[in-house]
Formats: C-alpha cells, sequence, structure tokens
C-alpha cells in the first residue's frame, strides 16, 4: 500500500500532497532517485519504505530519452535489472537520448558501443509518443500500478532472496 503513495507522487506531480513532499524531501530531484533525510517524518519514512518496491517493478518508458539514464535507470523491458550488462566508459553516453537520431534508435553507435545482447534489447524498444520520458508499471499490461501486482512481485522477489525486508 505504500509503493501506491510512492506511484502517486510520481504520476501526479502536481497534486498539493507531492508538492509539499517534494518541497520538503526531494526538491532538487525525482522521487525515485529522493533519500531518507535526517530528520524526516514518519510519513516521508513509510513512502520511502514503499519505494524500495517501485524499484523493483518500475521502468522507464522512453521517449525523448533526455530523463533517462542509460546505466542508472530500468528502461530496457525483458532485460535483467532493466540495464545494459556492457560494462559503462568513460567514451560512452550517459542519456538515452545520445542513443536516438531524428526520433529513432542510432543502429550503429548502438551496435558500436554495446555487447551484441545489448545492442539487440535496445533497438527492441518501443519509442514512445509524447513530451517526455515517463515512469510505467512493469507488472501490469497498461503500466499502472497496483496494489495486488506489487505484493505478487515481492512475494516472487522474497523466494529468490532478492529483496529484503
Amino acid at each position: 500500500m505504500l509503493g501506491k503513495q510512492g506511484w502517486r507522487l510520481i504520476t501526479r506531480p502536481e497534486s498539493l500532497c507531492a508538492g509539499v513532499l517534494k518541497g520538503r524531501y526531494f526538491h532538487d530531484t525525482e522521487f525515485m532517485r529522493a533519500t531518507r533525510k535526517k530528520h524526516a517524518s514518519s510519513t516521508w519514512r513509510a513512502i520511502l519504505a514503499g519505494h524500495e518496491a517501485l524499484q523493483h517493478g518500475l521502468i522507464r518508458r522512453v521517449v525523448n530519452g533526455k530523463n533517462t539514464e542509460i546505466w542508472g535507470d530500468r528502461w530496457i523491458l525483458d532485460r535483467f535489472g532493466g540495464r545494459p550488462i556492457t560494462t559503462q566508459e568513460a567514451t560512452h553516453p550517459v542519456l538515452v537520448s545520445d542513443l536516438l537520431q531524428h526520433g529513432s534508435w542510432n543502429t550503429e553507435l548502438i551496435k558500436g558501443r554495446f555487447l551484441q545482447i545489448d545492442a539487440a534489447a535496445i533497438l527492441r524498444q518501443p519509442i514512445g509518443r509524447g513530451d517526455a520520458d515517463f515512469w510505467a508499471w512493469n507488472m501490469e499490461k497498461f503500466g499502472v500500478y497496483t496494489v495486488r501486482s506489487a505484493y505478487r512481485l515481492l512475494e516472487h522477489l522474497q523466494e529468490f532472496s532478492i529483496f529484503s525486508s
């Protein structure tokens, strides 16, 4: 249920609740990159407890790639951890937008910089429509968070000892 509050902060950033919490706890970043502050309220600490579950189920949908970090965000569908397994080097691009050219994947750059398995996965990624990249819930067909799917994800992760509560 706490994950649902985090989902609302992500999907409704214009809400009063999101504005207050953002102003107090994560004014210089987005919710998924927020950390616990020294004198955080019990409400914020509870929401951050749900944050961990969100980290395992959220995936970044690429529209323009300007807000998605190649190695920092989960953005590749059906990949372990949602990130490339290619070792990051200083010469590699940092943002997904660097992998795009005129609204589609820069195939030559991707094949030249990533392992073949990563390149194939990236090139299969759909590029969305709209203004900016956004978070989607990877456990549901339409990308909308449900407590039920989050519970199933946590059970699955606990089964394989990936998630520690």
